[in-house]
Order: structure tokens, then C-alpha cells, then sequence
């Protein structure tokens, strides 16, 4: 029965939409006939995963049917950013250790739920700020975040490879276990013809002469 409830969820890495779902619409169903504010309350707990998400794309849905002038705001986006950040960093040190250790790995986790213990971004009240930073770095990276993306973006497979090789860090250790599943999931690079003005009208000549 929880299971039918819960659905399921698969991902597809590079691809477009890159999330299948199979849950159920239960919203509709539970809110059909409730007050307006019924739904600012419940699908925060109803879908608990970004439940901050939900609290407030119902609040804007809301406020527009009622013909309130509210829209998204930096605010908002700022909220959204640290729910993101708090949620990633929840399911890899709470998930990852089951889907990608062995037994024996699992019951060392408790090194990891230590590191877990002292992110400032998962105290009450707590956001994006420099503590928060500095423990990404220290504990989730490795290296400065600058350092990270520098090298993710080079060559990803390349850097996913030797990161998960050197480094310590407790994803580093649950990645170094699956490389190379790793490298088969890793996202297709965009094409991205307008990033170059000169491909970009070299495209558009070869539409124009294409269609004539």
C-alpha cells in the first residue's frame, strides 16, 4: 500500500526530461473542495522531499487566483537555493552510503554523519553563508569550490575519475566505489551553437541555403 502511495522516480542523466516520475496525483485528490490556505499547509508535508518548493509554489498559485499581486521575488529564489543545497547534501550522506557501499562501509558511516552533524547549513535557520561554505569545502569537496567546478568543467569524466581517486572527503570515498558506473551516467555536453557568433551565422547560412 506505501508503496502504490509513493510511486517512484527514475533519473536520466543528459537527457531530456531527465526525470520520469510514476507517483500517483494526489494532490488534486485531497485538495478538491478544501480551503485555499488547506493546500499552503499540506503540500509541504504531503511531499516532503523540497517541501519549501512546494510552500511556495502553492502560495504563488494562490495569491494568483485570488488576484493578489505577489510574484516570485530574489527572496524566494534565495529560500529555493538553500532548500536545494540542504537537500543534496541530506541524500548524499544519508543515501548514498546504502545505494553505493558495501555492509560493512555502511556501519563505518558513522564518520560521515559526523562531518553531517557540524554543516551550519543544516542548523535551524541556517543558509548559504561563509561557515556553510567553508564546510562544503572541507567536508563534501576537498578543495575550494573554485578548484571543483575548474576541474568539472574541463574534463568531467577525467576529474569525477581522479577526485574520487585522491581525495578523502566522505563522497569522494562512495563514488570511488562505483567509477565506473560513474562514467557511464556522466550528462552529454550541450552543443551550444549561440555561444559562438561566428558558428551561430554559419548555422544560419546553412538553414537559409537548405530551405531554398
Amino acid at each position: 500500500m506505501q508503496s502504490a502511495l509513493s510511486g517512484s522516480l527514475a533519473i536520466y542523466p543528459g537527457c531530456v526530461p531527465a526525470i520520469s516520475g510514476q507517483r500517483p496525483m494526489l494532490a488534486e485528490r485531497i485538495l478538491s473542495g478544501k480551503p485555499a490556505g488547506f493546500a499552503l499547509r499540506l503540500l509541504p508535508q504531503l511531499y516532503a522531499l523540497c517541501g519549501e518548493a512546494h510552500r511556495l509554489c502553492a502560495t504563488l498559485a494562490v495569491n494568483a487566483a485570488l488576484g493578489l499581486s505577489d510574484s516570485a521575488s530574489g527572496e524566494h529564489a534565495e529560500r529555493l537555493a538553500d532548500e536545494t543545497a540542504r537537500e543534496h547534501i541530506r541524500r548524499i550522506w544519508l543515501d548514498w552510503p546504502i545505494r553505493l557501499s558495501s555492509s560493512s562501509a555502511v556501519m563505518a558511516a558513522g564518520f560521515g554523519l559526523s562531518e553531517l552533524a557540524r554543516c551550519a547549513l543544516l542548523k535551524p535557520a541556517g543558509t548559504r553563508d561563509e561557515a556553510a561554505g567553508h564546510w562544503v569545502e572541507e567536508c563534501m569537496l576537498g578543495t575550494t569550490v573554485g578548484n571543483w567546478l575548474a576541474g568539472w568543467q574541463d574534463d568531467p569524466g577525467g576529474w569525477l575519475d581522479a577526485w574520487s581517486r585522491r581525495s578523502d572527503v566522505w563522497p569522494a570515498r562512495l563514488l570511488a566505489r562505483c567509477r565506473e558506473h560513474a562514467q557511464l551516467t556522466g550528462a552529454a555536453r550541450p552543443l551550444a551553437v549561440h555561444a559562438d557568433p561566428v558558428a551561430l551565422r554559419e548555422l544560419a547560412r546553412e538553414i537559409e541555403a537548405s530551405a531554398s
